[in-house]
């Protein structure tokens, strides 16, 4: 596969303290897609605005893998309590084609044309996902702001 810095990063920002539960409980309590999030996050740090035409285009590559992605998450969530080894070695199998599903999001999300702005850092960050969070209807509660205040700290 091409160089990425988009996964590259993702992969760093996501082995840091703390920032795995937070992505999941988004994922899992706000409907997040972890990888637009971090998506916008990256964009931000670039000084690259997601928004308008850019952001349409980021939300129909993440929704047409959610089909995808979703089910093997969710196959590779039911076997973890299964002790049998050959149930650990399927749950193994499956987690790396999550993966590479995840990276082929992300090579796509990468390949999206992001405008350039004067601005960039958390401030971009935030808008690029708080316009994400607008457009794909998400509210968040309070511990979901508290999940991400742990990932956008890690990130910056």
């Amino acid at each position: 596969m091409a160089r990425n810095p988009l996964w590259a990063w993702s992969l760093r920002l996501y082995r840091q303290q703390g920032v795995a539960p937070a992505c999941i409980a988004l994922q899992d309590r706000a409907g997040i897609d972890v990888n637009l999030l971090l998506f916008c996050l990256w964009a931000g740090r670039e000084g690259r605005a997601l928004q308008g035409r850019s952001l349409k285009q980021a939300l129909t590559v993440t929704r047409d893998w959610v089909e995808i992605i979703g089910p093997l998450r969710e196959a590779r969530r039911t076997l973890k309590p299964i002790a049998a080894a050959d149930a650990k070695r399927l749950r193994a199998a499956v987690l790396q084609v999550e993966l590479q599903a995840e990276r082929l999001v992300q090579d796509r999300l990468h390949a999206l044309p992001l405008p350039r702005t004067e601005s960039k850092g958390v401030t971009l960050a935030a808008d690029n996902a708080g316009r994400y969070f607008r457009q794909g209807g998400i509210r968040l509660v309070p511990r979901d702001w508290a999940a991400l205040k742990t990932i956008v700290r890690a990130a910056f």
